[in-house]
């Protein structure tokens, strides 16, 4: 296949799956138990989850990262019984991630010089017509890096609703260096923005990769600025707001784990840092101690609050909602997305699917479900929709957040929106205090009953827990 910017339509089909009414007031569409054929007409189900919807709730679209078949899909709410497959009869693999209100796809395609050969991965608009437009692409993007690693690598990752500004990711050269296997290029995998130019019509890119130099890092409730400190090397970018202001994602840090971060403005937040690389003393205990789990910010929601997750060194998970207004504010339960009138969505939630997107009103939510494929499990692709339903989930407003504590390991956090809290212990003495978004370490209480004094806008709460 010749290289060229413009593709010809891959072949796309759709294929069928039933709608089960739930006792709730939506229909659930199930896709695993729809199938695919390829150009040597071998037939496989459909691999992968829905990654995001439409702000209208008119398309939804995901691709397989899973068994790594190289297929995508995407749904079409004026078809909903069906899945419509790309690139199943081609050999160059495509991923689609988001899409727009009128149907413009987002993601990458393989380019190949030769047939056979392995291609470049390249980010990519898809339309519903077949066509593959390639995005431009800076003069430091790496060839090298773009071939050798996985076809998703470099790719358009999120969508703004009106197809504006379009954010991804990619790897750049950052030169070569000598090496006992010969000569070897350094590169970074760094976020990059896409943003369409009106009078044209083509897409003129912002480089993100110097991000790094000015950043802020959240601490005790306010944004610190935290020059020159920050690690870039592996930067994957999950959504983008409707407005391109905020980009939301993942950074490596310095010691490998994930550090749940934000780009607004052009601006790099820090919601966590796991630290850079670990010190130890002549006993060999840690001077300062690293996180090498971490977490990610995965989504943007219409009011522009930003949902995530970060595990601790010690896997207590705290769970999220970063807010406009730099509020941190811990959740008791993983929220994957949230519609503008506050319902948020989670895995926890006793929903039939695992939710991973949602429309703007909530009224459609996609994500996946576990499938067995026979030699091991894997998610296939569902959703949940219908134009009138309200599920009755938690809200994130103001007025109904819900203030509580939660425990896991040696850390507590208190969840929902409030002032200042204070742990005490049985004998009345105030242990420690902090405001909105702070932690606290236990790891050095001894056994016992204590109490976390909660005030709120609302008046003071007390909840007991037991070490």
């Amino acid at each position: 296949m010749k290289k060229f910017y413009l593709f010809a339509a891959l072949t796309a089909f759709a294929m069928g799956s039933h709608a089960q009414q739930s006792s709730k007031n939506y229909d659930v569409y199930d896709f695993s138990q729809t199938y695919w054929t390829d150009i040597y007409q071998d037939e496989y189900p459909a691999i992968g989850v829905f990654y995001h919807v439409s702000s209208n709730g008119r398309y939804a679209t995901g691709c397989d990262d899973l068994v790594d078949t190289g297929i995508c899909f995407y749904w079409d709410a004026q078809d909903a019984e069906n899945l419509t497959f790309i690139n199943a009869t081609a050999e160059n693999r495509a991923s689609l991630r988001d899409v727009t209100d009128g149907g413009i796809f987002v993601g990458s395609v393989e380019v190949q010089a030769e047939p056979g050969e392995m291609g470049y991965c390249h980010p990519a608009i898809y339309t519903t017509d077949g066509q593959w437009t390639l995005l431009p692409l800076p003069e430091t993007a790496s060839a090298y890096y773009g071939t050798e690693n996985p076809y998703n690598i470099n790719e358009a990752r999120a969508v703004s609703n009106d197809g504006k500004h379009i954010a991804g990711h990619i790897y750049l050269t950052r030169g070569y260096k000598d090496s006992p296997w010969g000569l070897l290029e350094r590169a970074i995998h760094a976020p990059i923005l896409w943003t369409r130019n009106d009078a044209s019509g083509e897409y003129e890119i912002t480089m993100l990769d110097e991000i790094y130099k000015n950043s802020l890092r959240y601490e005790e409730g306010t944004l610190k600025q935290i020059p020159d400190s920050v690690n870039l090397s592996t930067f994957m970018v999950y959504d983008i707001s409707d407005d391109g202001s905020i980009i939301c994602g993942m950074n490596e840090a310095g010691c490998g784990g994930s550090n749940p971060v934000i780009i607004r403005d052009g601006q790099l937040i820090q919601i966590f840092d796991c630290g850079e690389e670990a010190s130890y003393d002549e006993d060999g205990k840690p001077t300062h101690s690293v996180n090498f789990n971490g977490g990610m910010c995965s989504t943007v929601d219409a009011n522009n609050n930003v949902y995530g997750y970060y595990q601790t060194s010690d896997l207590s998970m705290l769970n999220f909602i970063f807010t406009p207004e730099n509020e941190l504010i811990f959740i008791d339960e993983f929220a994957s997305c949230g519609s503008k009138t506050g319902e948020r969505f989670g895995i926890n939630m006793d929903l039939p699917l695992q939710p991973v997107c949602c429309s703007h009103d909530g009224s459609v939510v996609a994500g996946g479900v576990l499938v067995d494929l026979g030699f091991g499990t894997s998610e296939s692709p569902a959703l949940m929709a219908d134009k009138d339903f309200v599920v009755g989930l938690k809200r994130i407003t103001p007025e109904t957040a819900e203030v509580g504590i939660q425990v896991q390991g040696n850390t507590l956090v208190v969840t929902g929106r409030h002032e200042v809290a204070s742990l005490v212990n049985a004998a009345g003495k105030t242990l420690a205090r902090g405001g909105q978004g702070s932690t606290f370490d236990l790891s050095q209480l001894p056994k016992g009953i204590y109490l976390v004094s909660v005030e709120t806008a609302g008046g003071a709460q007390t909840f007991k827990f037991v070490r």
